[in-house]
């Protein structure tokens, strides 16, 4: 009986930890490869950008830019070339 009763806690609780969802810790306006550095770093497991576009429609740079989030530095920018190479040579396994 002892060992049944362990048997199904433990098959309990593996169940609850499978059904688990994932949690995302997104860091937000990101826009420099200095910062994609710093926020992983602190523990993000995902990137949020803004992009600015040309007229035609073609991606130009990361920027953000006024009004933004408070105590947040807003002018951080790249070139959207080079900040997509950065992060896909840092993402490929």
């Amino acid at each position: 009986m002892k060992y049944l009763l362990v048997f199904l806690l433990f098959y309990f609780q593996c169940k609850k930890t499978v059904q688990q969802r994932p949690l995302y810790n997104i860091a937000h306006m990101v826009n420099s490869i200095r910062q994609v550095n710093e926020f992983l770093e602190l523990g993000a497991n995902a990137i949020e950008t803004d992009v600015v576009f040309y007229s035609n429609g073609t991606a130009m740079k990361t920027f953000h830019g006024t009004p933004c989030d408070c105590f947040r530095d807003c002018f951080h920018s790249e070139s959207i070339v080079n900040y997509l190479e950065y992060t896909k040579n840092i993402t490929t396994p």
